[in-house]
């Protein structure tokens, strides 16, 4: 192959090449922006997914500590309601132990009856019998007085009893309301975490879809570059050859100019040996094989 085929085969070569580098570049530019999109959206869901999660341990804690709560007013509404039933069982206790005494006499009357009596024993003049008579009324009085002043305690007792009932149906019945409010509050936390659940799931799903493009595209973005790298070379090669072939022919020029100037010094050295006259192109190139 001559010179000139060879240079021009590789003009053809680099030509070539340039257009496939172009497209490769091309290329380049598609894939990678691709390639980085993919990347942030993997990146981007990571961090939400992240975000859930510690918002989702947040929510359990929470509800845990609700259950905690709940558990603990169950047990303090069950005491509660124990104690009602044990004091309603001393309050029928203690009914039983008054029934009738509401009907009873006062204390005060029975003790303004039996001072009287007894003023009229010390005041009037009574028989013996008379007298004997009152007394036994005044002690069957003073029995009674005994007995109602015996079952008012009873009745202050039982009274007091009711009214404890009263406020602990009432400490219960918050500790009801508090339970229920509660176990609301915990139902929407539950609701609350099965939403994230749900969404958690549904993003790492997503996630591992834009790491597989991303895996897919880094993979074309590599083989774009390899390629594009592997053409380079193959350019730089053919410059390299080009190079010499047009180093060789400037030498190969330069060579031929030179013996052209030497070949016409020679003549106008034998003009000046034969005497000959010399023209002013002899001298320009007698001066030009000199220089």
């Amino acid at each position: 192959m001559t010179k000139s085929n060879e240079r021009k085969n590789l003009q053809d070569k680099f030509g070539v090449l340039r257009r496939e580098l172009t497209e490769l570049r091309k290329k380049l530019n598609i894939v990678g922006p691709e390639k980085e999109k993919w990347f942030k959206r993997k990146e981007d869901l990571k961090k939400e997914v992240s975000s859930l999660i510690k918002e989702v341990k947040e929510k359990r804690e929470k509800k845990e500590e609700i259950n905690s709560r709940v558990k603990n007013l169950k047990e303090k509404r069950e005491t509660k309601n124990k104690e009602v039933k044990e004091k309603i069982e001393k309050v029928k206790t203690l009914k039983e132990n008054v029934l009738g005494s509401e009907r009873r006499s006062s204390p005060g009357v029975l003790k303004k009856q039996i001072e009287d009596l007894e003023l009229k024993i010390e005041t009037e003049a009574l028989k013996f019998s008379e007298e004997k008579k009152l007394m036994k009324k005044i002690s069957k009085l003073r029995q009674e007085y005994k007995k109602i002043k015996e079952d008012k305690a009873l009745l202050d007792e039982k009274f007091k009893a009711n009214e404890d009932i009263n406020m602990d149906k009432k400490i219960a019945e918050e500790f009801h309301k508090q339970v229920q409010d509660m176990a609301k509050k915990g139902k929407k936390e539950y609701n609350s975490y099965l939403e994230l659940s749900q969404k958690i799931k549904t993003l790492n799903s997503e996630q591992e879809k834009a790491f597989e493009c991303f895996l897919k595209s880094k993979k074309g973005f590599n083989k774009v570059s390899k390629n594009l790298k592997n053409k380079l070379g193959e350019v730089s090669k053919i410059k390299k050859k080009l190079d010499e072939v047009n180093q060789g022919k400037k030498e190969k020029e330069k060579e031929k100019q030179e013996k052209d100037l030497e070949e016409k010094s020679q003549n106008v050295e034998e003009k000046l040996k034969k005497g000959e006259k010399l023209t002013n192109e002899d001298l320009i190139k007698f001066q030009g094989s000199k220089d």
